[in-house]
């Protein structure tokens, strides 16, 4: 027991006296509740709690006070009234109404749509008990509070230009882990991932982010959409988590590879992710990824759409031994540069990625104006004084 002084010993009995309880007195002394107690008692002035009369607490029930009445009368709590009454038998405790067959009642109401609260209402129980009862049978999860929403049907079925281009550029660009989709794009692309939220209906924020590689600093948009739907149905689509080496293009493109819209979207929304118009003298068409099998089923289908040569795939070695190999392909020339933009572009000028589009434009208009320039020159003939 902690060494108490005098002063403190007669405060704490002018305290006592006055009306205070020993808790009050220990917290304004700054002693244990038991200090203070024992001191009382030395001083023979300590009450305690007082005996309660079971006869006249019963008396005091059926005179018609409430329990909380009684138990303020006595400076006691209603615990302490309530075990007194139900000791004397003058008293019983409510039976408890979640039996077995409400138990069961509650589990066939909310299979059938009831929510918690109206069956907690009509089977005369609390919220919690309901739910720990269905959490126990492992009927109900809590599933947090969703903020976001997005058309989770999106890829359900991919029956139009939309969708087939959004799942080839999640095929170049994206990733699925888990239950989420993700798509991270270079800053000045942002405006391509607005895009997307416009396409799936999606509320979802655009995050960026600063990374430095190789020594040098980037910025990068990313969504994440969490969604158990859309990626079982990437899934299906061939996106699988960790793609990079296992991508596959028949399994991307199987319930829509006869039609050739669909194909030539699909086509597009990947080359819009991991291809390029290369070069600025000289332009080249380019689509490279880790998986061989991809690129040379992508190769062949452009060859056979454009009615060009089937070029040969090639094989680049990372120079970090960390990284896989990689795989590309490339179309030179003026004439197949315009051949394949007139094939890829006319009719998905909506939704592609402009800048790309632009850059090709760009260098076939310079092209077509030097060439205009150099005929007019050949037409104009010196013309001969004297």
């Amino acid at each position: 027991m902690p060494q108490t002084t005098k002063q403190d010993r007669q405060k704490m009995y002018k305290m006592y006296l006055s009306g205070k309880s020993t808790t009050q007195i220990a917290k304004a002394l700054g002693y244990t509740k038991r200090t203070v107690q024992i001191h009382l008692k030395k001083q023979k002035i300590f009450v305690g709690r007082p005996n309660l009369d079971a006869e006249a607490l019963c008396k005091h029930l059926k005179d018609g006070m409430s329990i909380v009445s009684i138990a303020k009368k006595y400076g006691v709590n209603t615990k302490t009234v309530t075990k007194k009454l139900t000791e004397s038998d003058c008293y019983r405790l409510k039976e408890l109404t979640w039996s077995g067959d409400n138990k069961r009642s509650a589990v066939q109401m909310y299979l059938n749509g009831t929510n918690i609260a109206t069956i907690a209402r009509q089977l005369k129980v609390s919220e919690p008990c309901v739910l720990h009862h269905l959490q126990r049978r492992q009927i109900w999860k809590y599933k947090g509070v969703k903020h976001y929403h997005c058309n989770e049907n999106f890829f359900h079925t991919i029956n139009n230009i939309e969708k087939a281009y959004w799942l080839g550029f999640i095929a170049a660009d994206g990733n699925v882990y888990r239950n989420c989709l993700h798509i991270g794009l270079s800053i000045r692309d942002t405006s391509h991932i607005l895009s997307f939220k416009k396409s799936i209906l999606s509320n979802h924020p655009i995050s960026q982010k600063k990374s430095c590689k190789y020594g040098k600093t980037s910025i990068t948009s990313n969504i994440d959409i969490y969604s158990k739907k859309i990626v079982s149905d990437l899934l299906l689509h061939g996106i699988k988590p960790a793609k990079t080496l296992t991508l596959n293009w028949l399994d991307c493109v199987r319930s829509f590879k006869k039609n050739s819209m669909l194909m030539k979207a699909f086509f597009l929304g990947f080359f819009d992710g991991d291809g390029s118009w290369k070069g600025n003298k000289k332009l080249q068409f380019s689509i490279g990824c880790a998986s061989q099998d991809f690129i040379i089923n992508a190769r062949d289908f452009i060859a056979n759409e454009c009615k060009l040569n089937k070029v040969a795939v090639m094989t680049r070695i990372p120079k970090n031994k960390n990284h896989n190999l990689f795989y590309i392909f490339y179309y030179g020339g003026n004439k197949q540069m315009r051949k394949i933009k007139d094939w890829l572009y006319p009719g998905y000028e909506h939704i592609c990625l402009k800048r790309k589009k632009d850059k090709v434009e760009a260098h076939l208009l310079k092209i077509s104006q030097f060439k205009n320039m150099t005929s007019l020159g050949n037409t104009i003939k010196p013309v001969v004084f004297g």
